[in-house]
């Protein structure tokens, strides 16, 4: 699949993906320490930690998609003939197009209802629908990234791409 120009977007969210991925790390490692040496865990580390991850999840998608960072399995797919490869590229990307809008929509329509519920984490009250909007930012993102590529493909950008 052709790889993405939207590098100028897709860079800065992986990076926050990778701090997120850290400050996980670092948040378990200091809440265990405190548990152990104190009998203080952090409270809501758990809560953080998941909120973390689907942040870091989220960012990182449109970076994975648009550097074809995912992985492939091409074993049959190697000896199909160009044209056949370059329209399983064309359907995976529309598939791939076709479930971040879709993930994107239920996303947004999610994130409506329970901002209008009021919900919050239980331990440290974060509004929930706060979590929902930065994590609806990475697939709104990756759909973006998937209409770059599909635009590439269709105008022959990567005819050597489909080798």
């Amino acid at each position: 699949m052709p790889v993405s120009r939207l590098f100028i977007v897709t860079r800065p969210l992986f990076a926050v993906a990778m701090a997120a991925l850290a400050a996980m790390a670092v948040l378990t490692v200091i809440d265990i320490g405190l548990r152990y040496a104190l009998s203080q865990p952090i409270p809501g580390a758990y809560e953080l930690v998941g909120f973390l991850a689907a942040g870091s999840l989220g960012f990182a998608l449109p970076h994975l998609q648009a550097t074809n960072g995912h992985v492939s399995v091409d074993l049959l797919v190697q000896f199909a003939a160009r044209p056949v490869r370059w329209a399983l590229k064309v359907i995976a990307i529309v598939l791939a197009l076709t479930f971040f809008l879709l993930l994107t929509w239920r996303l947004i329509v999610n994130t409506h209802t329970i901002y209008a519920s009021h919900q919050v984490s239980d331990i440290i009250g974060i509004p929930i629908w706060l979590i929902y909007v930065v994590v609806t930012v990475g697939p709104a993102i990756t759909t973006l990234v998937c209409v770059d590529q599909l635009m590439q493909l269709l105008r022959g950008a990567s005819a050597h791409d489909a080798d």
